[in-house]
């Protein structure tokens, strides 16, 4: 004979696992999948998995009250007097879809040659001999 409250905790227990396959397959990102990297004490980047959505900033100018700054797509979005505070906006935001969305870096590249070039050329001008390690 079968329980009422057996039958209770089979429901229960298919709910929270259907819950959490909705969850996993829609990609949605919980609140727990945000972190933060230090990259110094007055630097973080924010990323919601691996997506980087947000960096917090230190202001170091005189007479500035709102050291604290949230930069995305490097524009200001929002100051305020500690760290706690940039995150919690930045969090709460993300939560409610209402956050920028961070666009990719895009990291300029530069060859030996496109730096060796200008040099080359003017030292040149001035009669140098370039060498392998020295002008």
């Amino acid at each position: 004979m079968t329980h009422l409250s057996d039958i209770s905790q089979a429901l229960k227990s298919d709910e929270r696992e259907l819950f959490s396959l909705i969850a996993t397959n829609s990609g949605e990102i919980h609140l727990q999948d945000i972190r933060t990297v230090e990259i110094s004490s007055y630097n973080h980047d924010i990323y919601a998995r691996d997506k980087l959505i947000a960096r917090i900033n230190h202001d170091r100018d005189d007479f500035v009250t709102l050291r604290w700054i949230v930069i995305i797509n490097n524009v200001e979005i929002y100051r305020a007097n500690t760290l706690a505070k940039c995150y919690h906006y930045i969090k709460s935001h993300y939560k409610q879809g209402t956050l920028p969305i961070q666009r990719e870096q895009t990291e300029s590249v530069t060859t030996t040659n496109e730096t060796s070039y200008p040099i080359a050329t003017e030292c040149e001008k001035f009669g140098f001999k370039l060498h392998d390690d020295d002008i």
